[in-house]
């Protein structure tokens, strides 16, 4: 497998764990009536740095309804 290969598969398996953490965590707050992520959750993702990340968070907020 080249590396380029590799890299990309490791990519998308790693964008799928962060995706079932996220909703995870949506879920668990949800389970506790809280509208938000802990700050650490926040500041592990460094949100603000993404774009894209606001779209997988109202993804799984979907999910969890």
């Amino acid at each position: 497998m080249k590396d380029t290969e590799f890299l990309e598969e490791r990519r998308l398996e790693l964008e799928k764990y962060c995706r079932a953490l996220l909703e995870l965590e949506v879920w668990y707050q949800k389970q506790k009536k809280v509208n938000s992520l802990p700050l650490l959750t926040a500041k592990f993702f460094d949100f603000h740095q993404y774009e894209h990340v606001g779209g997988i968070v109202v993804d799984s907020t979907k999910l969890n309804t």
